[in-house]
């Protein structure tokens, strides 16, 4: 009996490690600057449409990390700039907007399952918490700041 117990509760706990996005880093967030060039209206529940911007600035904000191949943490101590063009993200409040600056993050199913997972949304703020799955934590992030040093 006990054995069946550790046996159910083992599989379930792999389940869910194994369904985990692995995002490019943690917390998976990112700082965007730029201006709207195409919008598409969605029908969807969680988000009012997709936003194509060409990028001004994207920034990976200082402090994050991701895991090698032998899980073992590797730390990001400083901001990178990422060299994009265009970026799409799914939006709820800048889908009339011709210029935007927001914290975007990556998507896991677990989160919106009827959106692709590591599909960018629109946070609708500069300055926010954002939760690190692996950590199960939220951790404070100022895009207008990281932003700004980007100049």
């Amino acid at each position: 009996m006990i054995s069946s117990i550790l046996i159910l509760f083992l599989f379930t706990s792999i389940q869910t490690i194994s369904a985990m996005c692995e995002f490019p880093h943690n917390p998976p967030v990112l700082c965007l600057q730029g201006r709207v060039t195409k919008v598409q209206k969605l029908s969807s529940k969680s988000f009012k449409c997709i936003i194509q911007v060409e990028v001004d600035r994207f920034v990976r904000p200082a402090n994050v990390y991701t895991f090698s191949k032998n899980l073992d943490r590797i730390e990001f101590k400083k901001t990178k700039r990422l060299k994009k063009e265009f970026v799409e993200l799914y939006s709820n409040d800048h889908c009339k907007i011709k210029e935007i600056k927001t914290i975007v993050e990556y998507n896991c199913n677990d989160r919106f399952s009827d959106i692709t997972d590591f599909k960018l949304l629109d946070m609708n703020t500069l300055k926010g918490k954002v939760l690190d799955p692996w950590q199960a934590k939220r951790s404070f992030f100022n895009c207008s700041q990281i932003l700004s040093n980007q100049e």
